[in-house]
């Protein structure tokens, strides 16, 4: 909804000016968000630009008290903040007399700024920063909005730079190309015909400029922090002068320009024009409901199609949307908004395209879900668990508990039949816990569907498939087998397996170790969550799934060497650190999921100075509401944002220690080994800001 005030900005002022004065929208933009956030404008530009004409028509839009001056090396102060009242110094006090100049106006325009003296200089600086005249003991309080001021030099000496750092907004203002010579001579023209437009009687205010800097408050920032942060660094990274102190006053000039505009196209124009964040850009856009906007953004500038889609499916504009899907291999997210938009027979064939991908990658578990959950083509379905079962990978088990319920259910005993023979052949040892989670399914699901005397058949077969596993693997097989299924094994069955483990001995086995990577091993991690383990070489990084035995390769250096691992709980995702010679690359892969299920989701570069200080956290801090890990390089760390490693500011420990060798969590603490001092921390919010603070006592071992 449309801000009726920021409207009569727009309507009354803005548009007429961007009329009138041919290419100069920047400068009557920035004009405008002086005007509402309070802040001082500077124009930098050579002699004939209308910088002055451009001041002075915005003045005349609004009812306001406006003062103008050309400054000279010779202007006395006077001249600007009021001449001293002689009648009443002749009674012996000094009083100033300030009508009709600076320190009663609104609006100040300072002409030529820089050839001002000292004498003006020092008292503008308490007025353009506290909006306060002193003279003597005498002090005024200035109703002024914001001041303007224009020179074709920028200040060479300290004296004028202090001054000059008054002006948080600052524009150049240079002599228009060629190609807008003949619209700038008709609007030049009709300025010289017409003269200025007179005063309005009921357009805007100066209160309603207060009005509309109240509201600037009132905005809410929060998602333009994350991706303003970002932009500051980069500035400051490039060498670029950027205090503290002005950065957090660009915020209020973001704040501003979605007052201004009633929507957030400013606050998006400055941080992608000014700052050069696009991506920050985009997501205020689309905070703002301006889809159609971070749409384009996002696909012609970003790249990034699944985004693009995204904010063209909210726009409405759902061609544009599907195609974008598709483009990007999502075939679920366009099958879905062609569901929503009634196309049910282009939905099927992206689903069934999408099942198929999955299959091609051996995720027939995943394949077999989808089109059973939205075809509801429980045929289908039972295609992709049976090549699942058959494939002999991380989500066979999965798959044939899958087919267990469907056969079960159809009452099709032969191939249930079938099903329970191939599983007792191969979920001999070692696969306890595949062994345990798949008879005990069938046992469990089996009762009530199948006549009581076959359920005792099939739980004695089992009862000596489990024996099998004790007698060969010991004690430690005895909870994966009957401790997770009470309803299955009375706790006397579960008795007897633990006194004949007890009694038995074990058979030693003797297998021949098999290599899991070929070269010299760099990284090793282990999600627990999933049962695997990521190995890294230098040339590749390996998953070892522990239930199955089997290994998988999952990335191949190109061009590089893997230097570190890291890994989320149930090993879903996984980030390499690599060296690409000049710079460090930390990628995310996705391994699981409705998406490619081993696809590089997201990565960023990083500069070092040394491998040997270089360090990254070996697994994520997982929790609903923050996902994220740190990086340690060159002393200094970063944290990066779940799987779309979006870098967030600090780490989230202190940094009065160097750089961490480990950090993980344990008895509900967050501990931080680093440099020899082993510290830990307690948690204050879970909103991904600073999440920990130094506990009262840390550990440091004796030298």
């Amino acid at each position: 909804m449309t801000d009726p005030l920021a409207e009569r900005l727009r309507t009354d002022a803005m548009n007429p000016l961007r009329r009138r004065f041919v290419g100069r929208d920047e400068v009557v933009d920035l004009i405008a968000l002086a005007a509402v956030a309070g802040e001082h404008l500077f124009l930098y530009g050579p002699p004939g630009t209308a910088k002055s004409l451009l001041v002075r028509s915005f003045a005349a839009k609004v009812r306001c008290r406006y003062f103008e001056y050309l400054l000279t090396r010779f202007s006395e102060p006077s001249e600007i903040f009021g001449p001293i009242d002689l009648v009443k110094l002749r009674e012996g006090s000094v009083t100033t007399v300030v009508t009709g100049m600076l320190p009663e106006a609104e609006f100040a325009f300072l002409d030529e700024l820089f050839n001002a003296n000292s004498a003006i200089l020092n008292n503008l600086l308490t007025v353009l920063n506290e909006r306060t005249y002193r003279r003597g003991v005498e002090s005024h309080r200035l109703p002024l909005i914001t001041a303007f001021a224009a020179s074709n030099h920028l200040p060479e000496d300290d004296a004028l730079q202090a001054l000059f750092d008054r002006f948080l907004l600052r524009c150049s203002v240079q002599a228009l190309p060629r190609e807008l010579l003949p619209g700038l001579l008709a609007a030049g023209w009709a300025i010289e015909r017409e003269g200025t437009s007179p005063d309005p009687q009921d357009g805007l205010t100066a209160e309603d400029l207060r009005e509309l800097n109240r509201r600037v408050r009132d905005v809410n920032l929060e998602p333009v922090l994350e991706g303003y942060a970002t932009a500051v660094s980069k500035v400051r990274d490039l060498g670029v002068s950027l205090t503290d102190r002005r950065a957090v006053k660009v915020l209020k000039l973001v704040a501003a320009s979605a007052v201004a505009r009633g929507d957030y196209r400013r606050a998006a124009y400055l941080l992608g024009v000014l700052l050069r964040e696009l991506r920050g850009a985009a997501n205020v856009l689309t905070t703002g409901g301006r889809y159609r906007d971070a749409a384009l953004l996002f696909r012609d500038r970003l790249q990034d199609p699944l985004a693009a889609a995204a904010a063209f499916e909210s726009a409405g504009e759902f061609d544009e949307a599907v195609r974008l899907y598709e483009k990007a291999g999502a075939d679920v997210q366009a099958g879905d908004l062609l569901r929503r938009i009634g196309d049910e027979s282009r939905a099927g064939e992206r689903y069934r395209t999408a099942a198929a991908k999955l299959s091609g990658r051996h995720e027939n578990l995943q394949a077999g879900e989808l089109i059973a959950q939205k075809l509801g083509d429980l045929t289908d379905a039972r295609t992709y668990y049976r090549l699942g079962w058959k494939s002999n990978r991380a989500d066979a088990v999965p798959c044939a508990r899958r087919l267990v319920d469907d056969y079960l259910l159809l009452g099709n005993t032969a191939a249930f039949d079938e099903l329970f023979e191939e599983a007792a052949i191969r979920l001999r040892p070692p696969a306890h816990a595949d062994a345990g989670r798949f008879f005990n399914h069938v046992l469990h699901n089996a009762a009530g569907l199948l006549p009581e005397d076959r359920v005792a058949a099939l739980r004695d077969d089992v009862r000596r498939l489990f024996a099998e596993h004790v007698r060969t693997r010991g004690a430690g097989t005895i909870d994966p087998l009957f401790g997770g299924s009470p309803k299955v094994w009375p706790a006397g069955v579960r008795r007897d397996a633990a006194f004949a483990a007890k009694q038995g001995k074990p058979q030693a086995t003797q297998a021949n170790p098999k290599p899991l990577v070929a070269g010299t091993v760099r990284a090793v991690v282990y999600a627990k969550g999933g049962g695997v383990v990521f190995i890294a070489t230098a040339d590749e990084v390996v998953l070892w799934n522990l239930n199955l035995d089997t290994t998988t390769t999952v990335a191949h250096a190109r061009n590089c060497k893997f230097v570190a691992l890291a890994t989320d709980r149930l090993g879903d995702t996984l980030y390499t650190l690599s060296d690409q010679s000049t710079q460090l690359r930390l990628t995310a892969f996705a391994l699981r999921g409705l998406t490619p299920p081993i696809r590089t989701v997201a990565s960023v570069d990083v500069d070092y100075e040394s491998l040997e200080s270089v360090y990254l956290q070996p697994r994520t801090f997982d929790d609903p509401a923050v996902s994220y890990l740190v990086l340690a390089v060159d002393g200094v760390r970063k944290r990066y944002h779940s799987h779309v490693l979006l870098a967030g500011s600090g780490s989230g420990f202190s940094d009065d220690v160097g750089s961490p060798h480990w950090i993980g969590e344990e008895c509900g603490l967050l501990w931080d080994w680093s440099d020899g001092l082993l510290a830990g921390y307690r948690r204050l919010d879970r909103k991904g800001g600073q999440i920990s603070s130094r506990v009262p006592r840390s550990l440091r071992p004796k030298p």
